[in-house]
């Protein structure tokens, strides 16, 4: 969504701009941007982070209920962990990101993200987004609806990852290359080639670094099927 040129106060026909949202973004000129363009469109902004480590601190101020809108670059953010500081449904989560892998966004709602919308999206549809969210009345932007469609076919083929492909995925998504999961995992470079293309196939996206924090999510859901159980490895310095 582009945040240059005039703002013009506007906002959906028909839609009451009430709500109250706080932001984590990691870029100081964008969320200022972006706040600006919310609170033109009538949106109410609270408060502001740009890393996920002070999340908590402006959750305290969350009004009843609240949104939470997350860009998925933000650094430190870990979906799992934020959920778990959420409770009661007391502020609801929307993702923003350049791109989100359709099973991904099923994913991500068993942990509690609420809602998404593509930086592509128009303000508009941000907008929408919020207050439908807010209100309860579900709101996506076109490209966002057609990724929950397609994910109803590609969720269980998502959910056969195992758990081992799972912390293999975890450190792809972290940059390291075959030889250093083959040292951190205890295993073959030959067996770490193996679970990159099972991955590859399971999730049907080439750029597995993009799949950054479905791993979390893909690794939670593993250590739920019987026998899951996962050890804890020293991932040390790169």
């Amino acid at each position: 969504m582009s945040i240059e040129g005039t703002i013009v106060p506007t906002k959906p026909e028909g839609e009451k701009c009430t709500a109250e949202v706080m932001i984590a973004m990691p870029d100081g000129l964008l969320i200022q941007g972006l706040k600006m363009l919310l609170e033109a469109r009538g949106v109410q902004v609270g408060k502001l982070c740009s890393d996920a480590k002070d999340i908590d601190k402006i959750l305290e101020c969350a009004p009843t209920p609240g949104i939470l809108l997350v860009d998925t670059d933000l650094p430190n953010l870990n979906l799992v962990s934020l959920s778990k500081s959420i409770k009661g449904g007391r502020t609801k989560i929307i993702l923003l990101g350049e791109f989100f892998h359709p099973a991904g966004l099923r994913l991500y709602q068993k942990f509690g993200v609420n809602n998404a919308v593509l930086k592509s999206d128009s303000a508009d549809d941000l907008v929408k987004t919020i207050l439908g969210t807010r209100n309860g009345s579900l709101y996506r932007s076109p490209r966002i609806a057609e990724a929950y469609r397609l994910a109803n076919a590609q969720v269980e083929t998502i959910e056969t990852i195992t758990l081992r492909e799972a912390e293999v995925l975890r450190l792809i998504v972290r940059l390291y290359t075959n030889k250093q999961i083959a040292v951190i995992l205890k295993i073959s470079v030959k067996t770490v080639e193996t679970h990159r293309s099972h991955i590859l196939d399971k999730t049907g996206n080439p750029n597995l670094a993009k799949l950054t924090d479905m791993a979390n999510c893909l690794i939670i859901t593993a250590e739920q099927k019987p026998g899951g159980k996962r050890e804890h490895y020293e991932y040390g310095q790169k």
